[in-house]
């Protein structure tokens, strides 16, 4: 996996069209200890599988699969009320920094959050203390993995 430096965050946004119209195709939340060296990660991980169109691509229309690791999450919210729904990114992903902390929003903002304060109104985000990214190949129908025998 690649991981998201804060000073890369607006040319990763525009390689993705900061995800308008993606699809959320998974969201796992594990818990867990970690090694002594990786105290500092908490053990609580968040990963998010998003369908996107990424500006590098030419295959399936520009469409990809993004995998985003949330390492060291420190507080998050997944809420999808009722007559919604949170499988379409309208207003896309939202990426901020604040305070050593990086942040996802991915609800109902209108606008962008300016700080964690204004992040953490969300139906929808995540704040941890670093993110990771992989591409995956695009499937227009996302399949879940079989459940361990």
């Amino acid at each position: 996996m690649n991981k998201l430096e804060p000073s890369e965050i607006e040319l990763f946004l525009a390689r993705f069209n900061s995800f308008y119209d993606g699809l959320l195709y998974d969201i796992q939340v594990r818990y867990g200890f970690c090694a002594p060296e990786d105290a500092h990660m908490n053990g609580l991980q968040v990963t998010l599988l998003l369908a996107t169109r990424d500006l590098k691509e030419t295959k399936n229309d520009g469409w990809v699969c993004v995998r985003l690791a949330i390492q060291g999450v420190q507080s998050y919210c997944f809420v999808q009320p009722r007559n919604t729904n949170v499988t379409v990114l309208f207003y896309g992903l939202r990426l901020i920094q604040f305070g050593g902390a990086l942040g996802i929003e991915l609800g109902d903002l209108n606008d962008p959050p300016a700080s964690e304060e204004e992040l953490t109104r969300s139906t929808f985000f995540v704040i941890g203390t670093a993110i990771d990214w992989s591409l995956e190949p695009y499937v227009g129908r996302y399949t879940f993995p079989s459940k361990p025998a």
